[in-house]
């Protein structure tokens, strides 16, 4: 059936360690150890891990403030985050630009998608700027 393909998969996907993000991810099709509504498409870090589940760390708002909410779930719930891949990248490619030339050291810095003078041109073509 369709839990015996899940099951496949769990042993086909990266092992989880403590410390890792995740996607929580509700799957419909198992519905042992599935998130309550509240947490689904929230990132969290693992902090423990068993043989079929992962325990995660999520925030959530409850009126005025933001609690840390230990949470177990299934790991057919649960999806590897690729939220620090672009971090992560930018660090490899800083590093690169630090041992080949200072010149372009000043160009390290997150670069916006829009740059200033095309957010200028834009303003004069509105008659915001004078």
């Amino acid at each position: 059936g369709i839990n015996a393909e899940y099951g496949k998969q769990w042993y086909q996907r990266r092992v989880r360690e403590n410390g890792d993000i995740v996607d929580i991810k509700g799957c419909g099709t198992v519905t042992k150890g599935m998130p309550y509504k509240v947490y689904h498409g929230k990132t969290g870090r693992v902090y423990n891990v068993t043989k079929r589940a992962v325990g995660v760390i999520v925030n959530k708002r409850v009126k005025g403030r933001i609690i840390a909410k230990k949470i177990n779930l299934r790991v057919e719930h649960i999806r590897h985050s690729k939220c620090r891949d672009d971090f992560l990248n930018r660090v490899v490619k800083n590093e690169l630009v630090k041992k080949g030339s200072e010149s372009l050291w000043n160009f390290r810095k997150h670069q916006t998608s829009t740059s200033c003078t095309q957010i200028i041109a834009y303003s004069e073509r509105k008659g915001n700027l004078s």
